[in-house]
């Protein structure tokens, strides 16, 4: 009897060694997470994750929740990361963050021979200057909140076309939408240019507390990796070719087995192209 409880404590001893698999959420956010045409997850933070699953052999699928179920299960259970969440001070107290894998941000785009005189506008000379933002749009408020006053369209193709026919000088958008607007409008992205960055939030891998740290620092790893052998500079311009790209990243955690890196994500840079260091 004792050598058959010995026998069965072997082969069980692996196991407890083990981190558990990983559950990956996810919430719909196009263009960074949605359902492509067969149903599957798709979009430039999927791109990114699916890379970093193939680096650290994390096969879970990606499953895509609504905000509410998917933070319940964030807040109640070890194991389990969401992407993208915000760098804001309640998701750095509840969860362990990496990243920044990208930034959400609302910018104001000029046609290409005015974008150097527009950014070299005092900001609040700027902020009188004709724009346009979509109606009742993320882009609006923060135009609004920057001091903007923006003339609202319908929606932000209406928007494009009229900073592209030289009727506005300044078009309002969030990143997430400017890609997709320039490919309905069969427009290259050299037809516009950012001149300031209006509002800008960092979005991070999030891991649940009670995570197993070698699951953690494994994403980390492969996260740096892609940043170096620039497999990540690909996807971001891929999606984003007006923006900067992250170009460092960081763990912030609690956990006092996870140690935080001396390294701090990058923002987009205030330089000549007149971004404003404003957040939301």
């Amino acid at each position: 009897m004792l050598l058959r409880a010995l026998f069965l404590l072997t082969l069980l001893l692996p196991r407890f060694g083990q981190a558990a698999p990983l559950t990956i959420l996810a919430e719909e956010w196009p263009p960074f997470v949605y359902l492509n045409a067969v149903d599957q997850p798709a979009g430039m933070a999927v791109d990114i994750v699916q890379q970093l699953q193939q680096r650290t052999g994390d096969t879970a699928p990606i499953l895509l929740k609504s905000w509410d179920h998917a933070s319940a299960l964030l807040r109640s259970q070890p194991d389990h990361m969401m992407f993208t969440l915000g760098d804001t001070d309640d998701n750095r107290r509840d969860f362990t963050q990496l990243g920044p894998i990208m930034v959400a941000s609302v910018t104001a785009y000029s046609l290409p021979r005015n974008a150097a005189a527009l950014a070299s506008l005092p900001t609040a000379q700027l902020a009188r200057e004709p724009s346009v933002a979509a109606q009742d749009s993320i882009a609006e408020a923060a135009a609004q909140e920057a001091g903007f006053r923006p003339t609202r369209t319908r929606d932000s193709e209406q928007g494009l076309r009229l900073l592209l026919a030289n009727r506005a000088r300044l078009w309002v958008e969030a990143n997430t939408a400017v890609a997709t607007q320039l490919r309905f409008a069969n427009t290259p992205s050299q037809a516009i240019a950012p001149v300031a960055t209006l509002s800008s939030l960092p979005l991070y891998l999030s891991f649940s507390r009670g995570t197993a740290p070698d699951t953690i620092r494994r994403w980390q790893q492969a996260l740096e990796g892609m940043l170096q052998d620039g497999s990540y500079l690909a996807i971001h311009l891929r999606w984003l070719p007006l923006e900067p790209p992250v170009e460092q990243v960081a763990l912030h955690s609690h956990d006092p087995a996870l140690v935080p890196t001396a390294a701090t994500p990058t923002a987009p840079p205030n330089d000549a192209s007149g971004t404003l260091a404003a957040t939301p």
